[in-house]
């Protein structure tokens, strides 16, 4: 999968380059270049998966093929500390609405889904990278909840992040 810039400076980025940018260097941000087309019964399929499972099978259609075999290992790891666990985002019925619960993550934010996953395919990236030296900083500046649920997530990975 390749991901472009928002803004159109930048195209045919590889997804370990995106994992670790954060913006483009235009100031955009990486989308895919081609969205792909999941048929129904695939989707049918998908409807039985766990969360962990949905998750790790979603992210293969966006990841490149070194993370692949990792996923789901990955995805049972990055949710298995939510309050809610096994159930990560458990989804409640409120008359006639249903109502997604995403604060069950350790830091009680909704942002725990997103982080948890993407530190660990950092961590991930990190110890397949031939340079055992290599290390990455995550610098967090925040007045929100972003900074503790980035922090919470690189916690426990390895020591080269």
């Amino acid at each position: 999968m390749k991901y472009t810039s928002t803004r159109g400076g930048v195209s045919d980025v590889e997804f370990p380059r995106v994992a670790f940018s954060g913006y483009a260097p235009d100031g955009g941000m990486y989308v895919p270049q081609n969205i792909p087309l999941i048929d129904r019964p695939t989707l049918l399929s998908w409807s039985k998966l766990s969360y962990a499972r949905l998750t790790a099978r979603i992210l293969s259609l966006f990841v490149n093929d070194e993370i692949k075999p990792y996923l789901d290992e990955l995805c049972e790891k990055a949710f298995k500390n939510f309050a809610s666990a096994p159930n990560t985002i458990p989804i409640k019925k409120i008359d006639a609405i249903y109502v997604a619960e995403l604060f069950h993550g350790p830091t009680l934010a909704f942002k725990d889904i997103g982080l948890n996953i993407l530190s660990m395919i950092m961590d991930l990236l990190i110890k397949l990278n031939p340079d055992k030296n290599k290390k990455i900083n995550v610098l967090v500046e925040t007045s929100g909840d972003t900074g503790p649920a980035a922090v919470s997530a690189v916690m426990h990975n390895s020591e080269r992040i």
